[in-house]
């Protein structure tokens, strides 16, 4: 319980630390990788072989994306600020390989989840509407529609699910590759630390993103007319059901938003909320893998001095300790 408190408090602390420090890289690295991953799934779609590996890029990219950022939680509890992008490329590689065999897996559980809760025959319905859609030729029937609306979204909340424990599992490789990339700082194993507090970061996780819905929803309900929404078209005037936007009362107001100030305001407080998301995704892993990675050194440390005490000698710290003791009482 300490140790979920604490990553939500340090959440809280470290969101502008991260924003400040972040912001602009977060800003152009997201659209770099976003115009990337965008061009290679137009070319997976236009290519049915490269569909097969469009995991690759994709968990190279959130690879990518994630380890500036825990190297920089890691600075906010004292590491050094400065890496290497030689460094970066390495890590992000080697991690990737993990991740990519996660997804795969991922996908394989959820595939498997969807049969065992709809059945066989609504995964076939499954697959024949979404082969209609790609067949303008082929229509589906308005039962096969629904079928296939329904697995979609068990679909979307069992891979939801598995993401989260699986990104949980792998938090502490994840800060552990952060951690290298510095140059001279030690190299981990890919898997080490693999599924260390992950219980407790999954509780942690799915305690954040409930905290960060609330304050999209409160953010929305704050910033948004609905009486602007209702003369724009897109609400009927109670509110009650949505209707198709209009082009009346400009881009702005079509959206909700009384002016562009609001719209600003609305665009910097929301982008600012999803960076105490972030921060509390990487504050829980850099405090997982700091407690692993001095449990280690403790083991490490205790081992030493049984193995010296059990050869009857000293340890080398404790040699060079009294050299310098000797030296003093030299000079005296």
């Amino acid at each position: 319980m300490f140790f979920v408190l604490r990553s939500l408090g340090t959440a809280f602390i470290a969101a502008p630390y991260l924003f400040f420090l972040k912001l602009v890289f977060e800003f152009i690295a997201s659209i770099v990788v976003g115009v990337i991953l965008f061009l290679f799934l137009m070319a997976a779609a236009a290519i049915p072989g490269l569909f097969a590996i469009s995991l690759f890029p994709v968990a190279f990219a959130q690879t990518l994306l994630t380890l500036p950022v825990l190297h920089s939680m890691l600075a906010y509890y004292g590491g050094p600020h400065e890496y290497s992008l030689a460094h970066l490329r390495a890590e992000a590689t080697k991690v990737s390989l993990i991740r990519v065999l996660g997804y795969y897996f991922i996908l394989f559980l959820t595939v498997g989840a969807v049969i065992g809760i709809h059945g066989m025959e609504d995964a076939i319905t499954y697959r024949n509407v979404f082969l209609s859609l790609q067949d303008p030729t082929r229509i589906a029937s308005l039962g096969d529609q629904q079928v296939f609306e329904t697995v979609t979204q068990t679909g979307y909340f069992v891979i939801l699910a598995l993401f989260i424990i699986f990104e949980a599992i792998l938090a502490v490789p994840m800060a552990a590759g952060a951690s290298a990339l510095v140059p001279g700082a030690r190299s981990y194993e890919p898997a080490w630390g693999l599924g260390y507090r992950a219980i407790s970061i999954f509780i942690t996780w799915v305690i954040g993103y409930l905290i960060w819905l609330i304050g999209i929803v409160i953010i929305f309900a704050y910033f948004l007319n609905f009486d602007v929404l209702a003369a724009s078209g897109l609400t009927s005037p109670d509110n009650s059901a949505p209707r198709l936007p209009t082009i009346s009362g400009g881009v702005l107001e079509s959206m909700g938003f009384e002016s562009p100030r609001s719209f600003a305001i609305f665009c910097v407080v929301t982008y600012f909320w999803g960076f105490v998301l972030r921060s509390l995704l990487a504050s829980t892993s850099v405090l997982a893998f700091i407690e692993r990675r001095d449990k280690e050194r403790r083991f490490q440390a205790r081992a030493e001095q049984q193995f010296y005490a059990k050869h009857d000698s000293v340890l080398p710290e404790d040699e060079g300790v009294r050299g310098l003791r000797k030296q003093r009482m030299d000079k005296h």
